[in-house]
């Protein structure tokens, strides 16, 4: 962005300032209360114009009048001129946002999702600085950290208080980002990333947080609150890549473990020899869920299982039918039937194939 252009916070934090000494000014000569510090810029306009409309229901002759009058017309010119500044702001911001979001949807490995994705929120919604942390029960490990001015931090972790504003983030019912000062954050992030007001967004897969952003401003009139919304545009896309990246990764490790049952049950097909079978003589074979001895089993599914639907889970995994099953456990293919349906329910897959991966899965 051009400093210069309307659009950008620092003309919005220059515009913000000179409305509330203005504003100040207007005040004391009017004899009002002053009003409380701004938090954004939303809040200062709404301040000035509650101090221009006392000012212009006040007779000038029991006031210092040419000074009230020049002040009001500062002060609704200034008022103007931030709201333009605004309006052009999130205009800007929403024309480089879908383009933002493409960028991220680009492959990348979980560290350079973290790098992009701060690079990007600096870059377009005005904050000053962004961190990218995963999440492990209440420790933060910070993985990358952008701001418009040039910040080298390493890698770092950051255990987290109860009374942390994260901590209460994490478990907030609301995914949505909220705002959290710097006395409220976690100490060692506010000492790298030094900004006034941050808005903290988790990256939720699941029902779980796997991660936090925290965007930061510093200077509380350079970006409104109403940039939140950006904020949570990011949270959402991101949380979508992680989730498709984590399944991506699943999908390929159940296709390792099939891939590694497979060739386990070949090469114990390939044991078997002319001496085990006996012309005349009595076949002796041993059940096939014996097989399944030496694969991983996801014990976790299978506490869900009655002993019975054990015995039949374990015979699916081993490849045999409907019938053979029947065979071996002395039942009719009905109810082998019945078996599977409430297995495939119980475990929560479509299909006996699907069953199977993740039930030799480890999880």
């Amino acid at each position: 962005m051009n400093p210069a252009d309307p659009a950008t916070p620092g003309n919005t934090s220059r515009l913000a300032t000179r409305l509330a000494i203005a504003d100040r000014r207007l005040r004391a000569l009017l004899a009002l209360p002053a009003a409380p510090e701004a938090t954004s810029p939303t809040a200062l306009l709404e301040d000035a114009a509650r101090s221009t409309e006392a000012a212009m229901a006040t007779d000038p002759a029991d006031t210092a009048g040419s000074q009230v009058t020049a002040l009001v017309a500062e002060s609704l010119r200034l008022q103007l001129d931030l709201r333009t500044a605004l309006a052009a702001q999130r205009e800007h911001t929403a024309v480089s946002l879908a383009a933002s979001l493409r960028r991220l949807g680009s492959p990348t490995d979980g560290n350079g999702l973290a790098h992009q994705v701060c690079t990007e929120l600096v870059g377009h919604t005005g904050f000053a600085v962004a961190a990218f942390s995963a999440v492990t029960g209440n420790r933060l490990s910070v993985l990358a950290v952008a701001g418009t001015d040039r910040l080298d931090v390493a890698p770092f972790d950051v255990d987290l208080d109860p009374h942390d504003a994260e901590a209460a983030c994490l478990a907030a019912a609301d995914p949505r980002p909220s705002l959290a000062t710097r006395d409220r954050i976690a100490a060692p992030m506010a000492g790298v990333l030094d900004a006034e007001e941050y808005a903290l967004a988790t990256i939720v897969v699941g029902d779980a947080p796997v991660a936090i952003l925290h965007v930061g401003r510093r200077d509380r009139l350079a970006v409104d609150d109403l940039d939140l919304g950006f904020v949570a545009l990011y949270q959402t896309a991101v949380s979508a890549i992680v989730a498709r990246q984590r399944w991506s990764d699943k999908a390929q490790r159940h296709q390792e473990t099939i891939r590694a049952a497979l060739s386990r049950i070949v090469e114990d097909a390939a044991r078997v020899t002319r001496t085990d079978f006996e012309i005349g003589g009595d076949v002796v074979s041993p059940p096939r869920a014996q097989t399944l001895s030496r694969l991983p089993v996801n014990e976790a599914l299978e506490q869900r299982l009655t002993t019975r639907e054990t015995e039949v889970m374990r015979l699916i995994a081993s490849g045999a039918s409907n019938a053979e099953i029947a065979d071996q456990l002395f039942i009719g293919v009905e109810t082998v039937k019945s078996h599977v349906k409430k297995i495939l329910r119980k475990i929560g897959a479509v299909n006996r194939s699907e069953a199977i991966s993740l039930y030799v899965d480890r999880g």
